[in-house]
């Protein structure tokens, strides 16, 4: 078995947000607060925080972790990331000789001719932000 303070301790350790969570919540549990309380305050359904406490005390904490393999695959492989990668990093040249950086429409399109994959906006933009790459917006300059 554990104590709060091995629960802290992994609390402390842990990188990822979702695995927080879990042991807070197994936290406040051990400290005496109903699952059903811990629930509600978590936004979960409290049969969710008794299968989080069943985990731990079976497997350990380190079962709270997350599992590998979870979320929407991308439709597109490695490669055609990379090349993705690569076209991004030039600047898309306009029809009067100067060029423009690329906005997610711009992406949206290249993918969807060059590789026959359509994802929505908000998808493309996770897949950018993976990629390495932020959102940069011009700012008005003041009138002096």
């Amino acid at each position: 078995m554990f104590t709060t303070r091995d629960i802290s301790l992994a609390i402390i350790n842990s990188c990822d947000k979702n695995e927080q969570m879990r042991l807070q919540a197994l936290l406040l549990v051990k400290n005496c607060l109903s699952p059903a309380k811990v629930a509600e305050d978590f936004s979960v359904h409290r049969s969710t925080v008794h299968r989080w406490i069943n985990r731990a005390e079976k497997e350990g904490l380190f079962s709270l972790k997350c599992k590998p393999g979870r979320g929407v695959k991308s439709f597109l492989t490695s490669e055609q990331l990379s090349e993705l990668n690569k076209a991004l990093s030039d600047p898309i040249p306009t029809d009067d000789g100067y060029s423009h950086g690329w906005q997610t429409k711009d992406v949206i399109q290249f993918v969807r001719e060059k590789f026959k994959v359509s994802y929505s906006e908000s998808r493309m933009r996770k897949i950018i932000k993976a990629l390495g790459f932020s959102k940069i917006t011009c700012r008005p300059r003041s009138k002096l």
